[in-house]
């Protein structure tokens, strides 16, 4: 997860990229989302199973979704300067 996360985030220095590196960082990014979100849904349940760990958890588990969505977002603004 950690080069997928490099990758989206390196891309942004260059001026434009071509249509597939477009395509592949776009599939990057879902694949980030997706990890992100089973990140979230195995930190929940251990949160539920777990009281004393609840709060550290579920505000871990925020920080996680807003990572993602940032990414994601991020993503969805750069991608528009292909060549």
């Amino acid at each position: 997860m950690f080069v997928q996360i490099t990758t989206l985030v390196n891309h942004k220095e260059k001026k434009r990229i071509s249509e597939r590196t477009a395509r592949a960082l776009a599939h990057v990014g879902e694949s980030v989302s997706d990890a992100v979100e089973r990140f979230v849904v195995v930190g929940e349940s251990i949160g539920e199973e777990h009281p004393e760990l609840r709060y550290e958890m579920t505000e871990t588990c925020l920080e996680a979704r807003q990572a993602g969505t940032w990414l994601i977002s991020s993503q969805k603004v750069e991608g528009c300067r292909h060549a």
